[in-house]
């Protein structure tokens, strides 16, 4: 038996995956007060120490209180920090949508079933074998102190070849200029939510 083990240097967004730990036990906190559901649509800007800061609610479904609270119960937490193209530690930009609810109460249908709205959609005449229009997935772009993107590279799960098509166009693109908790210029890493969908016959 033969084992194999690659590994390919890519840059990364902030991890998420700790998010839910952080935010879970303030809504069980919440829900001992006051039993609602929603969906915040936030902004924030994770360190390279991973602490978050400069958290903003863009959107928000269900009960607006509890919407609004979701930055206080993130900011200043950690999270696992972004990574540039060298593995090194650098600022990242998170945007993303935080569920909370519980069966029962008014808007959780609603709010379990917010999505986040993608960043870039692209028509194509035909999607890669396998995928289904619209198909929906996660680019990672570095970003430089002007905001004009770098390095680029499909997220996690990313179809290689829709990657590859959005990274060759990457300079293209142009981004807010990033800055650090005291307002001072950094680059900075962030993901790109792509939706692709395939351009209807005539």
């Amino acid at each position: 038996m033969s084992v194999f083990l690659s590994l390919v240097a890519t840059v990364s967004a902030p991890n998420l995956e700790a998010l839910s730990n952080i935010v879970l036990p303030e809504y069980l906190e919440w829900t001992a007060r006051s039993t609602t559901s929603a969906a915040a649509s936030v902004s924030f800007w994770v360190g390279p120490d991973g602490r978050i800061y400069d958290c903003d609610t863009l959107d928000w479904i269900g009960n607006r209180r509890l919407a609004y609270r979701v930055c206080t119960f993130i900011e200043g937490k950690r999270v696992p920090p972004a990574r540039t193209l060298d593995g090194q530690a650098t600022y990242g930009y998170v945007q993303t949508v935080v569920k909370l609810w519980t069966s029962g109460t008014e808007s959780a249908t609603e709010v379990e079933a917010a999505g986040q709205m993608p960043d870039l959609s692209l028509e194509l005449n035909q999607l890669p074998t396998g995928l289904i229009s619209p198909h929906a997935m996660e680019v990672v772009v570095e970003v430089d102190f002007a905001g004009q993107a770098g390095a680029c590279n499909g997220g996690k799960d990313a179809e290689r070849t829709l990657a590859d098509l959005v990274c060759e166009r990457a300079s293209e693109l142009s981004f807010s200029p990033g800055t650090d908790s005291k307002g001072n210029p950094v680059s900075y890493v962030r993901s790109l939510r792509v939706e692709f969908a395939t351009v209807a016959a005539q």
